[in-house]
């Protein structure tokens, strides 16, 4: 017999990491709430397009990302936790309607987190080229091409 647990159970609530990735794991612009579990009034959330003051202004920009996202899966590699700071290695697959003419989109990524009861800081690391620039019709062929000339 199959024993089915709760995801609250299974992360301790003493482990903020083991909560950070559950929640991006799970998280849908229906269910934006359970931010409020791993974030700080304070948090400051960093992006390579944004930098984001205070849990309120962080909620809409979620939610404003994740009413664009058609589907969207993050699978963590690797986690490096030292009690008060982790980092963790990524992968990001989504589907947006305006990129990549709709079909998956796949980048690699990291994020540093600082952390005490909750996430105060919150700094995502990802090649903002290869997520937007490379899958929008024309941009695309430039900044391939471009990155192709500068390897060589």
């Amino acid at each position: 017999m199959t024993k089915l647990v709760d995801a609250a159970t299974v992360f301790s609530q003493d482990n903020i990491v083991d909560r950070f990735i559950q929640v991006y794991q799970s998280l849908s612009a229906n269910n934006l709430e359970i931010l409020h579990d791993i974030y700080a009034e304070d948090i400051e959330f960093i992006d390579p397009v944004h930098r984001i003051s205070g849990f309120e202004n962080v909620y809409r920009y979620m939610e404003t990302m994740y009413k664009n996202l058609h589907q969207y899966q993050i699978t963590v590699l690797d986690v490096v936790d030292n009690q008060s700071t982790a980092f963790l290695d990524w992968s990001l697959s989504f589907i947006h309607p305006r990129l990549n003419r709709g079909e998956w989109v796949t980048i690699p990524g990291a994020t540093k987190i600082c952390f005490e009861k909750k996430i105060h800081y919150h700094c995502d690391f990802y090649d903002l080229g290869a997520m937007i620039y490379e899958n929008i019709p024309l941009y695309g062929g430039v900044t391939r091409a471009i990155k192709r000339r500068i390897a060589k």
